[in-house]
């Protein structure tokens, strides 16, 4: 969302961004060590879809709903560190983190 406020987007085009780089960087730091151990493209990216999908999806649907429910985070520019946007980030990853471990911990 840094680039998108940089570049001067609107919300739904920064959401679409923040969301489409955690896909692909998720799936690129699970593929990549498979790669390197020499599994083939076409076998690695099987595993990967399924490990990181859903985690992916929660992560930023939490993220994304707790930054849309604080007035004033989604227009918080890169110069506002110390004011209240910016710890609605900090709040929407401690719930990110809240349901990511709940979801794993009930997988394991």
């Amino acid at each position: 969302m840094v680039l998108a406020t940089w570049w001067g987007w609107s919300d739904a085009p920064s959401i679409a961004l923040a969301v489409a780089l955690a896909f692909f960087s998720g799936y690129s730091l699970t593929i990549w060590p498979l790669l390197r151990s020499g599994l083939p493209f076409r076998a690695a990216i099987g595993p990967a879809l399924a490990a990181d999908t859903v985690s992916i999806f929660v992560m930023e649907l939490v993220d994304n709903a707790v930054i849309l429910a604080v007035p004033g985070a989604m227009e918080a520019g890169l110069d506002d560190v110390r004011t209240e946007p910016f710890a609605s980030v900090a709040r929407s990853r401690g719930a990110v983190w809240t349901s990511e471990r709940a979801r794993a911990l009930f997988l394991l």
